[in-house]
């Protein structure tokens, strides 16, 4: 039987926490923002790294990480909760 190595796992395990994290809000608006956190946990730690560097560069990286969440917001609702267009 093939073993998983240690770091898969961990990164199973992570993602199904964030799935029943996910599943667990009541709310159709709570559960797209759940989903689609991690894009701004991952966000808040490159711009923070960035804003080490150059301010305005942090804030063209706050910006650019706020497109994409809005773009993952949209994907996710687009996918689950808006009606079938093609009746």
């Amino acid at each position: 039987m093939h073993r998983m190595r240690p770091m898969a796992m961990i990164v199973l395990l992570l993602l199904f926490l964030l799935f029943g994290w996910v599943i667990i809000a009541s709310e159709p608006e709570e559960r797209i923002n759940r989903a689609c956190a991690p894009v701004l946990w991952g966000g808040n730690v490159v711009t923070s790294i960035t804003s080490m560097f150059s301010e305005s560069a942090a804030y063209r990286v706050e910006d650019a990480v706020l497109d994409v969440h809005y773009g993952c917001r949209y994907t996710v609702w687009r996918l689950f909760y808006a009606e079938d267009e093609q009746n």
